[in-house]
């Protein structure tokens, strides 16, 4: 009886090792958690102390700075064809620049440009006249109009008895390729005639003089390139106003849009832009 006694006061030593080890786990486990808790605290208080101090205008461009990385902007091939500075462009590169960011232009069909925006191949649209963050999820776009596109409509001067408006006879209107916000505007204001798409400023003039269109529609820019490379006498059939025109940019871009819209406002005062004024003379002169 004194051995059963004795065994049944004695803890079984495989019991008191494991509660032992579980015991000392638990005594150490605040000591863990603190040496964590610094090493963090290391690690990304200057970080964090650098974010604080710094103006997110400052930030970015220290960020940007940091990456050496470059702004791909893309817009329309037919800009190329543009005679005198991109004024558009100049002042969305001098407000990239704030930012500390390099712009690079490229230059691509319409819808060519938005596929490669949207899957984030660059970083941005130069303008639109169209909002795309309608239509493309990974696009987002900068809420400050960036300028007013206007649409030139040509014809040939032997040919000034056609009509936009024909009922009897439409017409075949020629737009650039690729620009399906001119498109349908172009159909909303003139119900009768036909598009006709061409790709470059010089194919569409072929397509002018060899009557395979009765009209050309280009944008203001283009009015001075497009009657010095013209043989014929042009006539000018009709003006439009596409509206305000807007920058767009990759949705990993939304907080630098927010900032980029607060800049090109202030830009556009010092940098004037098109405002849509036209004139019908020979020598007319876009803002670009």
């Amino acid at each position: 009886m004194a051995f059963i006694k004795g065994a049944a006061r004695r803890p079984p030593i495989m019991k008191r090792s494991v509660l032992g080890e579980g015991e000392v786990m638990l005594r150490r486990w605040p000591s863990v958690l603190c040496c964590l808790w610094l090493s963090v605290l290391v690690c990304v208080a200057p970080a964090l102390a650098e974010q604080e101090v710094l103006e997110p205008r400052l930030l970015e461009q220290r960020l940007a700075e940091k990456a050496g990385k470059e702004f791909v902007v893309g817009t329309f091939s037919f800009v190329k064809e543009i005679a005198g500075p991109n004024r558009v462009a100049l002042l969305v590169e001098r407000a990239l620049s704030e930012y500390g960011y390099k712009m690079r232009l490229e230059y691509m069909p319409g819808k060519r440009l938005m596929a490669q925006l949207n899957t984030g191949a660059i970083d941005a649209d130069l303008i639109r006249a169209i909002d795309l963050s309608r239509g493309f999820e990974n696009i987002v776009r900068v809420e400050e109009p960036i300028n007013r596109v206007c649409g030139l409509i040509y014809r040939l001067a032997e040919r000034s008895q056609l009509a936009l408006n024909d009922a009897e006879s439409p017409s075949k209107l020629g737009v650039y390729a690729g620009a399906p916000g001119v498109a349908s505007t172009l159909l909303r204001k003139f119900l009768l005639v036909e598009l006709v798409s061409f790709k470059s400023l010089e194919q569409g003039i072929k397509m002018l003089l060899h009557e395979r269109i009765d009209f050309l529609v280009i944008p203001d820019v283009q009015a001075p390139a497009l009657i010095s490379g013209t043989e014929k006498p042009l006539s000018l059939a009709s003006v439009f106003k596409f509206g305000d025109s807007y920058m767009h940019v990759h949705k990993r871009h939304d907080e630098l849009a927010v900032r980029l819209a607060a800049s090109i406002k202030l830009l556009k005062r010092r940098l004037p832009i098109s405002s849509c004024t036209l004139e019908t003379s020979p020598n007319f002169q876009a803002g670009w």
